[in-house]
């Protein structure tokens, strides 16, 4: 594992927080995380199963990290910690949930039933041939050409496109919609996050109201027309359920798809193996779902709970890095290797628990038809210019520029 020196420059942490394991690394800001986000997470615990992190830019409160699987299945799984979705709805004074992700318990649960079919495998295979034209789409217009740059010509238009024609949003708002989104996820600006969400859900509410006056086959109005026990979703829950779909839909897969053919890029025996074995696709994107399993979230103690000798108290947050659970030696064998033939690839890429990615489906389905599509029609790739890559950390570690050059 990668180990670096983290540096106390602010003595005032919290009265239970022991000074050995009290670290700052501010995953927005920090030009290490510019340079090798992974690398500067996994170094953050120092090997110690739990630490607490004093900066946090964000959220403007310290929090507790762990990196063993382990603990991180049991915080994700156990009611004793509430999930710490951030209000975006309370940056601009309103009060209501971000369903499903940002609601616990039997309100949870009767939620997941509700839109679980909405996202089940036989409804996403119904999307096949749609995502895969548009895959071949978005490859024309570039594999005549040398090279890319991949995530402008790729990995963000392939899955914001397919997000906005399933949600029935319109084509022409996709870069604004992109923008807002960067803003929402990826500022630490208060002011800057507030106005982004001023819009985007000013902008949902105008299409909830479209689609209730005018139906089609679209999420949106699947939600309109939802009913959740017995009754009509309420105006609060549609908008609540929409923007959850929002955050979700426009970032994750874009990153997630970046990083592997960026990975690719530089394993070209890997690259090779999976043109000459298609069949392998499916189990090489879980390999590097684990090994740059992108997101983060948060959840906090209801009551005071003991962890390895460590006392987190009722109100403390914990960051849960999904990064970490990946790459936990007790359970993988040499972790950063990128490994098909690995038995067992028990990842958290897309979360665990009650609160796993409602679409893993639609996101495999894109990633292994991507995958397929690029391989068949681009001679081996490259990476053009190891220098001209540029990365971001925070709530979802990406990529923002990635040249590739193949011919």
């Amino acid at each position: 594992m990668n180990t670096q020196t983290f540096v106390v420059s602010n003595p005032q942490h919290p009265d239970h927080v022991p000074n050995e394991l009290y670290r700052e690394l501010d995953i927005y800001n920090d030009p290490r995380m510019a340079v090798d986000p992974i690398g500067t997470i996994v170094a953050l615990n120092d090997d110690r199963p739990i630490v607490w992190n004093g900066a946090d830019p964000r959220f403007g409160t310290g929090s507790w990290v762990v990196n063993r699987a382990e603990d991180l299945r049991m915080i994700l799984n156990d009611p004793r910690f509430a999930v710490g979705w951030e209000g975006h709805q309370k940056l601009i004074g309103e009060d209501w949930e971000i369903i499903p992700i940002g609601i616990n318990g039997d309100y949870h649960r009767k939620f997941r039933t509700l839109m679980n079919p909405w996202f089940a495998p036989p409804m996403m295979n119904q999307m096949r041939e749609k995502v895969a034209r548009r895959a071949v789409t978005l490859i024309e217009t570039f594999q005549d050409q040398k090279g890319c740059e991949f995530i402008s010509s790729f990995a963000r238009p392939f899955p914001v496109s397919i997000f906005m024609e399933l949600m029935g949003l319109p084509d022409e708002k996709e870069e604004e919609f992109v923008s807002l989104e960067n803003d929402l996820l990826h500022q630490t600006d208060l002011e800057v996050r507030a106005v982004a969400a001023k819009k985007v859900i000013a902008e949902l509410r105008a299409i909830a109201a479209e689609r209730r006056r005018d139906p089609r086959d679209d999420m949106t109005t699947k939600i309109v027309n939802a009913e959740f026990d017995g009754q009509p979703l309420t105006d609060n829950e549609v908008i609540g359920t929409m923007f959850a779909l929002f955050l979700a839909g426009l970032d994750s897969i874009a990153a997630a798809t970046g990083i592997q053919i960026a990975h690719l890029a530089r394993d070209h025996q890997l690259q090779a193996r999976l043109r000459a074995e298609p069949a392998l696709i499916p189990r090489a994107i879980e390999e590097m779902m684990r090994r740059y399993s992108p997101a983060n979230t948060r959840r906090q103690a209801l009551e005071d709970i003991e962890l390895h000798g460590v006392n987190i108290r009722a109100g403390d947050w914990i960051q849960v890095s999904f990064l970490l659970g990946s790459l936990d030696p007790i359970e993988f064998a040499n972790p950063l290797e990128v490994n098909v033939e690995r038995k067992s690839i028990r990842h958290f890429g897309f979360g665990y628990g009650y609160h796993f990615c409602l679409g893993s489906h639609l996101a495999r389905l894109e990633m292994q038809i991507a995958f397929a599509e690029l391989l068949k029609r681009l001679p081996e790739f490259s990476i053009e210019d190891e220098s001209k890559v540029t990365i971001h950390g925070g709530l979802v570690i990406g990529i923002d520029n990635l040249p590739l050059v193949w011919g």
